[in-house]
């Protein structure tokens, strides 16, 4: 039995079917997939066994385990990192690791870049981007690739890793508290295990203590979410992660030792090589590698870092031995009075920022940040310096128009009076209660740039009235101005209606017939009989066109079924409008409108009561193309 250091276990008599179907696919005698089939079952590349993933800020961060400090307000850090690692991917024969059957990846070098970048002064937004910049290893066909290996330049995925902190070391007597994401995006090659070919996460808990002297000792545990990838008999899925790691200065703030000790737990459990359908018990995979560096800083904000380490455990991703060369610079992140600006840029170390949008960069609290007297907290405009005229002076903010009606002070007469912005004189800023000065104050007045001819007729609506009685003759000319003319062809210029003998008369809001309108009974058939009036009210109305809208409404008293009734007395006001038509009426002037036995005007308990309910009437809608008061 024998183990990839993946490290997949491949038993004797497979190893040798193993090395017996790559010399046949050689020779040209055997297809690659029967090779793959018959030496290692289910396998991939499609998986990034790196576990050293260095990270920006050295001193801060200690090599590859996070600390709780984040990069302070817009500021960040910048790094390279080289490190070389070889046998990270071995497959060896009864898990021993001197007897290898073959080197899935024998060597790699890697260039890392690295960066962050902080908001608020507790988050932070990290990313790392590995380059391979030279990897090798043996022949791939133990995995079904036969005439494949890896080598040359290749991606890694691309880390993104948000990180807030949630506990100040400086506040909470050295231990600090945070929470950081890694998220892998596939941007790496996963022909050559540097991807899983799928999106990562790894959330992490960052638990840290930190002397003022430089020393310091942080924890991660996270959870490692990933896709499930199999090679011969071990497997790959979801992880446990977890990482311990210390900083311990050295006799001056120039030089330090950092050391890492970090591994992964696979959840999922690996296969019996002899036979991959039979699950081992306790058989998952926990890798685990020891790292130090000694870091020194030639200059401010610079860390270089230069170590090695190697892997403890037999599992894929953990090396013989690794090397490393890290150069970094990294903003301070020493903040007495935690505003979130480092000391070394801070104007006022001790006394914290207020974080108003206002000179933050400074470090130093701004009160009254306009310099009106008026202290920011009481202060609605505290960037706008108070105009201290006496108008609300205390609100520090500054009154240009202190009326608010759209004057400036500057040019309105009456600073402290509204315009009352009515189109009338309105640019001196000065209100017009009275625009036409007739008495009625505008909020009544319907005409308020009108005046009122103060005539005893609806004087209080503030609108000069003509023409009273709205009969055509203007007041100045009419002999009776309060009763309207009737039009009837004798001395209708008077504007008095005429006494003589006639059956059509009219009134301000309507056309009074002094006759009823005869139809056959239960019809809308007009009688003979009342040609001659219906004729009356088509002169009168042809008579006085001013009058622009009148309804005919029909009427029946309350004998009958009350639907019936309604349709009948539509149906006469139909004819009776008809009627004035062919009288030579213009229709538009005419509208129709039936009310059945709804609006009687006498009691239908008697034959004369509803003698009277059965009416016709002339409703005057609109003068002059105006509605009629108290008409519609």
């Amino acid at each position: 039995m024998s183990d990839v250091r993946v490290r997949v276990p491949v038993t004797t008599r497979q190893a040798a079917l193993a090395l017996g179907a790559m010399a046949l696919v050689s020779l040209g005698l055997l297809p690659s997939t029967a090779h793959a089939q018959a030496a290692s079952g289910a396998a991939t590349t499609r998986y990034s066994f790196e576990h050293f993933e260095p990270l920006h800020a050295q001193g801060t961060n200690i090599l590859n385990v996070h600390g709780s400090p984040v990069a302070p307000h817009l500021r960040g850090a910048v790094s390279l990192f080289f490190h070389y690692e070889d046998d990270p991917m071995l497959v060896v024969r009864n898990g021993k690791r001197d007897s290898v059957f073959t080197r899935l990846v024998h060597s790699q070098l890697k260039a890392e870049l690295l960066g962050s970048f902080g908001l608020g002064g507790f988050f932070e937004l990290g990313v790392g981007l590995p380059l391979v910049l030279m990897q090798d290893g043996d022949d791939l066909a133990f995995i079904g690739k036969p005439g494949e290996s890896v080598g040359g330049f290749a991606l890694g995925d691309l880390r993104l890793t948000p990180k807030v902190r949630i506990l100040d070391h400086e506040r909470f007597g050295g231990f600090g508290l945070a929470i950081a994401a890694p998220l892998y995006l596939p941007t790496g090659d996963d022909a050559t295990f540097n991807s899983d070919g799928r999106f990562r996460a790894n959330p992490q808990l960052i638990i840290d203590w930190r002397h003022k002297s430089g020393f310091a000792l942080s924890a991660n545990i996270g959870w490692m979410f990933r896709p499930t990838r199999e090679i011969h008999n071990a497997v790959f899925g979801d992880q446990l992660t977890w990482a311990v790691g210390t900083h311990i200065p050295l006799g001056s703030d120039l030089l330090a030792l950092a050391a890492s000790i970090h591994g992964r737990a696979d959840r999922e459990d690996n296969r019996l090589s002899s036979n991959l359908n039979v699950v081992r018990d306790d058989s998952n995979d926990t890798t685990a590698e020891l790292d130090a560096a000694l870091q020194l800083q030639p200059v401010r904000n610079i860390t270089v870092s230069v170590g090695g380490g190697a892997g403890l455990t037999g599992v894929a991703g953990s090396p013989d031995y690794r090397l490393f060369l890290g150069v970094g610079w990294a903003a301070e992140t020493q903040d007495r009075d935690h505003d979130g600006v480092a000391d070394s840029d801070d104007a006022c170390p001790d006394t914290p920022e207020d974080r108003d949008g206002f000179e933050d960069g400074d470090g130093c609290p701004d009160p009254d940040n306009d310099a009106d007297d008026v202290l920011d907290a009481a202060d609605e405009c505290p960037n706008s310096p108070e105009d201290k005229d006496g108008y609300q002076d205390e609100d520090g903010c500054p009154d240009l128009d202190n009326d608010g009606d759209g004057v400036p002070d500057a040019d309105d007469r009456c600073p402290d009076d509204a315009e009352d912005l009515d189109g009338f004189e309105d640019q001196d800023g000065c209100p017009d209660p009275d625009n036409d000065g007739d008495g009625v104050l505008d909020g009544d007045d319907r005409c308020p740039t009108q005046a009122e001819d103060r005539d005893g007729y609806e004087d209080e609506d503030g609108c000069p009235d003509p023409d009273n009685d709205g009969d055509g003759v203007l007041d100045v000319d009419d002999l009776c101005p309060t009763q309207p003319e009737n039009k009837n062809g004798i001395d209708d210029e008077d504007g008095c209606p005429d006494s003589a003998d006639q059956k059509v008369k009219m009134s301000a809001k309507k056309i009074l017939i002094l006759e009823m309108v005869h139809f056959d009974t239960a019809k809308a058939t007009i009688k003979k009989r009342s040609h001659k009036l219906l004729a009356e009210v088509a002169t009168m109305l042809q008579g006085n066109p001013q009058i622009t809208l009148v309804r005919v409404e029909g009427h029946t008293d309350d004998r009958g079924n009350d639907d019936y009734n309604m349709q009948l007395s539509r149906d006469r006001a139909a004819a009776v409008k008809t009627f004035l038509v062919e009288q030579g009426v213009d229709a538009t002037r005419l509208v129709t409108e039936g009310y059945g036995e709804t609006a009687p005007v006498a009691s239908n308990r008697s034959s004369s009561g509803r003698a009277k309910n059965r009416r016709v009437e002339f409703v005057i809608l609109e003068v002059n193309g105006k509605p009629v008061e108290g008409t519609r």
